[in-house]
């Protein structure tokens, strides 16, 4: 089974607004040959990982997802799909990423639909000698649109394009493919073959991804259709050596980077000099699925979700996701020149009644955005990430 990735080569246009976005993610779709039915279902597979906002360097931005679906409803398409599957963790935690990360609301505005894919209904794949359910919905849309992140991996080093199609597989057989994630990571994209990737290199994420890096902002938008060549290309912008990411090395050996586009990628020049993850011979092992897989028995939940093991594991960095029940009730009040570049719907306030408390303001400019009650999960996030998205 071979991917059809044309010779096209990446395109990248930079964003510092919300409009900007708007004017990129419309320069894309101009070029794209859209399905003609304009009830053809169109599947957008942001990356919602966990909770953390798309200002940590975590999730998919919501001005690119709103920049899109405005596009396509400007074109009078009608079964718009949001759709992904979050990290195994937080889903069985029980925590509503859909909902924290407010793509409920964007859904519920733009009148689209969104889809947990750990719960949808799966197909069963060969994937390294494997059975593996993925959600039929990735391998039935007509027109299927990936929206990655730029953002270190501590397993595969770099979660790209390529990599975020693991969100495609069902509840926990995403940890299948952990147990030969580079080579698997070339042959979802065998089976899994999106129409186009739109990567999010707005706020990105480096050092020990894809919770626990530091917050980095790029303000890129880069787009294409061959998913190794899009991570090749943004892995030389970060000054990653190729030859150190083995699902890119797994991909040139089965002729999905050519010499032709190595001979491209020579000539690109790195922008910046991103912070290497790092993984300890200690959390290698302890990451592997016989240890991982108990965290998910029933019988274990008083032991992992709370308490001094989760803490344990979270300081020996084995375990980067913190869960945190409390949701946030403050109250934003507030404006600031600039507000309308960060806010996804273009708000000049948060007291706007069309506001979706997604909390980008807050986040961006706390000295003029004031939050009256508690932040809940984001204080948690402000803490942590709050200064590099200010600075």
């Amino acid at each position: 089974m071979k991917i059809n990735l044309g010779t096209e080569n990446p395109t990248q246009e930079n964003c510092n607004s919300t409009i900007q976005i708007e004017e990129t993610i419309e320069k894309i779709i101009q070029t794209q040959n859209l399905p003609k039915s304009k009830n053809a279902l169109i599947l957008l597979k942001p990356n919602l990982n966990n909770d953390l906002i798309a200002l940590t360097g975590n999730s998919t931005d919501l001005r690119i997802i709103v920049a899109l679906i405005k596009a396509l409803k400007k074109r009078k398409y009608t079964n718009i799909v949001i759709a992904d599957g979050p990290n195994c963790g937080i889903d069985h935690y029980g925590i509503d990423v859909f909902s924290r990360l407010k793509l409920d609301e964007i859904a519920r505005i733009f009148k689209v639909k969104l889809t947990n894919l750990n719960k949808a209904e799966s197909k069963t794949v060969k994937l390294d000698n494997k059975n593996i359910k993925v959600a039929k919905i990735c391998l039935d849309a007509d027109f299927f649109i990936n929206l990655p992140k730029i953002k270190t991996h501590t397993e595969a080093i770099l979660s790209i394009s390529s990599k975020n199609l693991v969100g495609c597989f069902t509840g926990l057989e995403k940890r299948k493919i952990h147990t030969n994630l580079h080579k698997n990571i070339v042959q979802i994209n065998e089976i899994i073959k999106p129409n186009l990737h739109i990567i999010d290199g707005l706020y990105t994420m480096e050092g020990n991804g894809p919770s626990d890096g530091t917050t980095k902002k790029l303000n890129l938008i880069i787009s294409g259709k061959n998913p190794f060549l899009l991570d090749a290309y943004c892995a030389k912008l970060l000054n990653f050596k190729l030859n150190k990411i083995k699902y890119l090395q797994y991909a040139y050996k089965n002729n999905y980077l050519t010499k032709e586009n190595l001979t491209y990628l020579n000539n690109i020049k790195p922008i910046i000099n991103f912070k290497k993850p790092h993984q300890t011979l200690f959390s290698k092992i302890l990451l592997r699925n016989f240890f991982i897989m108990p965290r998910y028995w029933k019988i274990f939940d008083s032991f992992f979700n709370k308490g001094i093991i989760p803490n344990t594991l979270i300081k020996l960095k084995i375990r980067q996701d913190v869960y945190i029940d409390e949701e946030p009730n403050a109250k934003l009040s507030g404006t600031f020149k600039s507000l309308q570049y960060i806010c996804p719907l273009k708000l000049k306030t948060p007291e706007d009644k069309k506001c979706i408390n997604c909390f980008y303001c807050y986040f961006k400019n706390p000295n003029k955005i004031k939050a009256e009650g508690e932040l809940g999960f984001l204080k948690f996030q402000f803490k942590k990430f709050g200064g590099y998205i200010i600075n």
